[in-house]
């Protein structure tokens, strides 16, 4: 058995011992001891070896992460966004210098209501950065020690005085848009009153038109402008009717004057005669104030005075 391999010596030792009864003898008895210590010896050095892997990569890391950290203590953090424009990985002067080419770039595409789209240039407006520092005040608010944090990730910061421009050269630009010109749009109607062919109201709904509420939608272009936007879609700046079909005033107004002309076809008798209360006849009793609908009593008056001039032949013979 001295002849095999040391990873069978356990294994013969114990069938050794087994064929002995049990027992060995001295020599091999320190044998096996020493096959064993070579075992724990093996096992050790694995063990401390793969510890030192593991400080060493703890170490890296951790170098890694203090360099990332100093490196990001002058640079944007990786996937950091300022108004659309990706200064990720950027110094102050570098994001400075990018910003301001974003805003010579930069286009606001004006969507309006005559079915035309136009562009308002950011270099025909004078729009740039306020020079305030506020950038500045970014890169050095932002969490540095976080910057693992940030790969992968986009990161935006919004500026509350972010750029700035001439309101006069905007103005002029802003009026020659055919977007904002009142005679290439139609204005809205209000609904209405109106009768039918029996005399009776009926609402005629409102139309909502193209015509823009100029002030407004300067307003949302000059916004959009500040915010860094693409596009201003200026549908919800129209103008809107004054009046529409589901107004209170009118749906009243109707019913009352319909309540009315239910009445409309009754007969008044005088002796062998009669009077009919025609749909027009009782249209032409009715008062409409823009507010209320009653009976004149001038209106009444007169037609049954009419009345009694034809038919009261009292003292005639």
């Amino acid at each position: 058995w001295r002849n095999r391999r040391p990873g069978f010596i356990k294994h013969d030792m114990k069938d050794l011992m087994n064929s002995q009864g049990g027992s060995m003898t001295q020599r091999q008895r320190i044998l096996y001891k020493k096959q064993q210590a070579k075992k724990q010896q093996a096992k050790k050095r694995r063990r401390n070896a793969a510890l030192l892997l593991s400080g060493i990569g703890a170490a890296a890391l951790l170098v890694l992460y203090f360099a990332g950290a100093s490196h990001f203590k002058n640079h944007f953090l990786s996937g950091s966004e300022m108004n659309g424009v990706d200064i990720g990985g950027l110094t102050l002067e570098e994001a400075e210098t990018k910003a301001e080419a974003a805003n010579q770039d930069y286009k606001l595409s004006v969507e309006g209501t005559n079915g035309v789209t136009e562009t308002v240039a950011g270099s025909s407006i004078g729009l740039h950065y306020a020079d305030d520092e506020e950038i500045a005040q970014l890169l050095g608010s932002q969490n540095r020690w976080a910057w693992f944090a940030g790969i992968g990730t986009t990161k935006t910061y919004a500026m509350s005085k972010e750029t700035v421009y001439d309101s006069t050269l905007l103005d002029g630009v802003l009026d020659g848009l055919s977007s904002l010109d009142a005679s290439t749009q139609t204005a809205p109607t209000d609904a209405y009153l109106t009768k039918d062919a029996d005399g009776k109201y009926v609402i005629v709904p409102e139309t909502a038109g193209t015509l823009i509420d100029v002030s407004e939608a300067k307003a949302k272009i000059a916004a959009a402008i500040n915010e860094g936007k693409s596009e201003a879609d200026l549908s919800s700046c129209l103008v809107q009717p004054a009046v529409t079909q589901n107004d209170a005033g009118l749906i009243s107004r109707r019913d009352a004057w319909n309540a009315y002309m239910a009445s409309a076809g009754l007969t008044y008798s005088f002796g062998e005669n009669e009077e009919t209360i025609t749909s027009d006849v009782l249209s032409g009793l009715l008062k409409d104030d823009g507010t209320n609908v009653y009976l004149s009593d001038s209106a009444v008056d007169k037609l049954v005075n009419s009345w009694g001039k034809k038919y009261d032949t009292f003292g005639l013979s």
